[in-house]
This record gives structure tokens, sequence and C-alpha cells, in this order.
């Protein structure tokens, strides 16, 4: 506590010493932090996976070894948001134009949500009528490049069949989904289809907690569940990214400080003569340089901090226009890795310029003082 106490009173020195000094290099470290702040989130790739929200930062895929109960996803879905599509899918073997049959590379499925919102029409029809749904009528809309693969080139819409899996499907549309062919529910469970995975859009991005706890849902109700790809799966992977951009950040964060350390060396040299009366009364000189770092520390965290709630503050209304990529969205833990790197390197860098006590010792400080 003494110590500390020590460490508070240096900083008020280094204002009685010149407060004009101590304000700019106040002003300097802000500047820096706010400038930080903004480098990390737009630099960083986990920042912006986090905060994605397409089509693909909504979706699930999950690979079973048996037939699940589609009623049993889509009832853990329910607990965490508002499924916008649900589609069952297993591999399809196309019977293509050039004789081979045997390409793995297709997938056909159906799809829960009416009105197959997902689908991105191309040609012909991306939904199945009242008649083909109650029937379990064999049409299919399918990809465009299943299409090249059943024909060589374009199908006749309506007229020309597709041969899959042993069964052939009159074709009504073209378009990009998330499989190559998609067909009526009850055509599905009629050919009998298995259903190898499960694809699923949420109308909304569940939050990052939400997330782990449905995937932990999935994993207790289905064992034996593989998870292909989650909301955070880009996400995840990016933060091995986060080190690297890290050090390039503090390195132009030291940069950008390096000019106002000059008015920290001019603070600190104005305030030698208190680091003497510590040293002549007992002192180790290691206790003083430390406290002087220390009195670095803690008015970095200060200023640093006093940035991160301002930019927390006036996120929407200001900083959030100046960004390059719009919906970034920071977590408390980059706000926290921010003020660590502001603090670590101010200390760092601060060094050469405090070093000019440690080469003095406590009886050349009195002399001075005599």
């Amino acid at each position: 506590m003494k110590t500390l106490a020590l460490v508070g009173k240096n900083i008020r020195y280094y204002y009685r010493c010149s407060r004009p000094v101590f304000w700019l290099f106040t002003a300097g470290l802000l500047s820096a932090s706010l400038l930080l702040i903004y480098l990390y989130g737009n630099l960083t790739p986990s920042v912006r996976e986090y905060s994605t929200n397409d089509l693909y930062a909504r979706r699930y895929t999950f690979s079973f070894s048996s037939d699940p109960d589609t009623k049993e996803i889509e009832a853990i879905l329910h607990r965490y948001g508002e499924p916008n599509s649900l589609t069952c899918i297993t591999p399809a073997f196309i019977a293509g134009y050039d004789g081979n049959n045997n390409v793995p590379y297709y997938t056909i499925g159906y799809e829960t949500a009416p009105g197959n919102s997902s689908l991105n029409r191309t040609r012909g029809r991306t939904y199945f009528t009242e008649e083909e749904l109650a029937e379990g009528a064999n049409v299919a809309i399918i990809s465009e490049s299943a299409e090249y693969r059943a024909s060589g080139g374009t199908l006749r819409l309506g007229e020309d069949t597709i041969h899959v899996n042993g069964v052939d499907f009159t074709v009504i549309g073209t378009a990009n989904f998330g499989c190559d062919i998609l067909i009526p529910a009850a055509s599905y469970t009629k050919n009998g289809f298995p259903i190898a995975s499960v694809s699923v859009t949420m109308e909304k991005r569940p939050s990052y907690y939400e997330n782990l706890e449905l995937l932990r849902d999935m994993r207790e109700q289905f064992p034996g569940v593989s998870v292909g790809g989650h909301p955070y799966s880009s996400y995840e992977h990016s933060k091995q990214d986060t080190p690297s951009v890290l050090l390039v950040l503090a390195i132009v964060f030291v940069a950008a400080i390096s000019a106002f350390m000059f008015l920290l060396k001019y603070l600190s040299d104005g305030t030698n003569y208190i680091s003497a009366i510590q040293s002549v009364c007992g002192a180790p000189k290691d206790t003083v340089v430390f406290i002087k770092l220390a009195s670095v520390f803690l008015l970095t965290f200060s200023v640093s901090a006093a940035g991160v709630a301002l930019h927390a503050l006036l996120y929407e209304p200001l900083f959030s226009k100046l960004n390059i990529y719009e919906g970034l969205i920071y977590q408390p833990h980059d706000y926290l890795l921010v003020i660590a790197v502001c603090c670590a390197a101010v200390v760092l860098v601060s060094i050469p310029f405090l070093f000019s006590f440690t080469r003095g010792t406590a009886a050349a400080f009195k002399r001075r003082l005599e």
C-alpha cells in the first residue's frame, strides 16, 4: 500500500511539474489509444468475423450416422431463435450426360420452410405447388452445376428429367441454395432417402454463448452428431491471427506515442529530485525505478481506460461511422486487449526515457540538491 501511495504521489508530482506538458502527454496517450481501438477493430479478422451477419453467419450444418428426428432438432433450435430454413440432405449420385453416374459431389434434400425463401432463382420456379407437396411428386429444383452434370447444357424446365439415386425427377427450376437438388419432403420420404445431414439457417444470428449452448444441447440429444459448421466457425478460426495483428498494432502504437515520450522525459527529469529524496531516505534504487514505471503504467491504464469508455459511449453516434467495415461489434475482451497493449507498449518504450535516474546514484542527486 505504501508503494502504491508513492506511485499516486509521483503522478501528482508530474502534474505539478508542468500542467500544460502533463495534459499534452495525456491527450497524446488518449489519441493513440483511440487510434489503436480503431485499427484493432478494422484490421483484426476475429472482430470482423464476429460482427458479420450474412447468410453463412446464421447457418448450422450437422451430420448424423443414422436418421435423426427432425422434430427434436427443431425443438432445440426454437430455444435459441427462429429457424428460417431447415434442409435435410443426403449424397446424390446423378446420372451424368457422359455416362459417369458415381460422382459423389452432389446432394439432394428437402426444405421444411414454406416458400423456399433461401433460394436464389436463376430460371423457372423456386417453389413447389400445394399439390406437389401433398402428393410427394417427383419434381426438383436443381443447381446450375447439377443441371450441367445431368445434361451437359440446359434442361427444358417442366419436361426434362434428372436421374438421381435411381429415381427420375422432373426439373421445374434452377437456383442457388443449400443443396444441389431440392425436392418435396413427401417425395424424399416416399423414395426412402436417408437423412445424412441437416443444414439450418436461422432468422437471426444467435449470440456467441447461445451458440455454445445450442451446440451442447445438440450433442447431448444426438451423441453421434458431427458439427460441420456453425455461425461462429470462421470467428473461431480467425482468432489464431489475433496475436500477430496485436504485435503489428503495438508497433504502430509505439510509433504514434514515441513523440509524446519526450514530454514524459521532461516530467520525469523535472521530478527527479523526488526520486533522489526517496533514495536518500533509504529506498533502494530498484524500488525508485519501479515507482517511476508503475506511475507510467497507472497513468496509461487510466487514460486508455478513459479512451475505451469514450469509444464505447460514442460508438453508435460517432466512431461506428468512421469504420471501414459496417456493423463492427467490439466485445469487452477486445477493449481489455487494447488496454493491455497500450500499457505494455508505453511501459516498454518509456524505459529509455526514464533511464537517466538509474544511471545516477543517490549521492549524485544529493550533491545536485545541495
